[in-house]
């Protein structure tokens, strides 16, 4: 039998990773982690929609508003920190089971909420599943995509995510003013548990198998994804792949989590202040829900094309270049979206910005913060990022 524990295998194994081609179990992932996140973010952006109906109905106050959404974003932050944690000890396979089953649960018990204190409570506990999605759903593409296409997945599996953004809007635009709040988060709970069954069978990460010494294992799964890249491996110079290894041991880690803590909560705390408080200031001002729902999608159709914009970019121009330009026009255009008077100029101005917002999700959230950590501590470190910036979400509705 093969020696596994060597290190010229554990180094193939990890070469084959970074350069596989893309097989039908990559896609299968791929797809079903994309389904997973979109899920996660309508269940997101709802909360804003629903906010607003329990507004305009006099079913809760505006402070019970502000502590419905910080108490989600608090499960988001939690979630985000017990993804990590048990990610990195248990398995990603193991954190990836349990959120999306959270979150659908505690989701439905919502549309049954006979008050504001409970549906509260059913939205923290909802949040925590939110935010393991959050962290485990792009970490895991991040393990298991080539190095050189990764940019790419990455960032189809963020436009696919973030087409739940004017998706919900327009899901509560249509269902709200004619039923009820309740039917949008039955609907979007049961969704939620269908598609967990669908994804039980889902491989183990292998880069987190040779993280724990279970070469074995890994190498079933890594000849499932591509069986004819050991070949290439032996054909090419060895040293290519030794040179992509050691970028898992040279960076400092502190300054790597500072560098992904200030990225994320500078791209988290821009995109939800924007994105969730736009259908409640827009009723503030007089405008009916509907309309005010409707108005909001046009502007949050940006965020797929942001997307977009970050799938086809990242691996050709590179994420450094990417993410200063996002942030210098989401700067721009917030100064001049602050100033809009007027309905149109508001929506033109509205689409743009959230456009640029969802380049840097993209770029930051999807690709970069995950290639910052070596295997062993990522959905950890991740975990924390992402929790870091969740707080300032939690605040951010107060």
């Amino acid at each position: 039998m093969t020696n596994f524990a060597t290190g010229s295998i554990n180094d193939e194994l990890l070469f084959r990773i970074d350069n596989s081609i893309e097989s039908r179990l990559f896609h299968k992932i791929v797809i079903l982690v994309s389904l997973g996140m979109l899920e996660a973010s309508i269940g997101v952006y709802t909360g804003s929609a629903v906010a607003s109906s329990l507004t305009a109905s006099k079913w809760s106050t505006a402070q019970e508003n502000s502590m419905l959404l910080s108490a989600n974003f608090l499960g988001l932050l939690i979630g985000s920190l017990i993804a990590g944690l048990i990610g990195d000890y248990k398995g990603r396979k193991v954190a990836y089971q349990v959120n999306l089953l959270l979150f659908g649960g505690f989701t439905v018990l919502s549309a049954f909420s006979p008050n504001m204190d409970m549906l509260i409570v059913c939205r923290f506990l909802a949040g925590i599943g939110l935010g393991s999605e959050i962290v485990t759903g792009f970490t895991f593409i991040n393990e298991f995509a080539p190095v050189a296409r990764r940019g790419r997945w990455c960032g189809l599996v963020s436009l696919v995510a973030n087409c739940g953004l004017p998706t919900s809007i327009l899901l509560s635009a249509l269902v709200i003013p004619n039923t009820s709040w309740r039917v949008v988060f039955f609907v979007v709970g049961i969704l939620a548990i269908v598609l967990w069954f669908f994804r039980k069978d889902i491989p183990e990460s292998p880069r987190w198998l040779i993280s724990k010494g279970r070469y074995e294992e890994a190498a079933l799964i890594v000849e499932q994804l591509n069986s004819a890249s050991i070949t290439n491996y032996r054909n090419n110079d060895k040293s290519k792949g030794t040179a992509l290894l050691k970028r898992d041991q040279h960076h400092n880690l502190f300054v790597m989590l500072t560098v992904g803590v200030v990225a994320a909560v500078a791209t988290n705390v821009c995109s939800y202040a924007f994105t969730t408080w736009v259908p409640t200031i827009l009723v503030s001002k007089g405008i009916s829900l509907s309309s005010s729902l409707l108005t909001s999608s046009l502007m949050m159709l940006g965020a797929p094309f942001g997307c977009l914009i970050g799938l086809l970019l990242l691996d050709r121009i590179g994420r450094k270049k990417m993410i200063v330009s996002a942030f210098l026009m989401t700067a721009i255009l917030g100064i001049a979206y602050a100033k809009q008077s007027t309905t149109i100029s508001a929506i033109i101005l509205g689409f743009f910005l959230v456009l640029f917002l969802y380049v840097l999700t993209a770029s930051v959230t999807a690709v970069y913060v995950p290639e910052l950590f070596p295997t062993r501590i990522r959905f950890r470190c991740v975990g924390i990022v992402n929790a870091a910036a969740k707080s300032g979400n939690v605040f951010m509705p107060l």
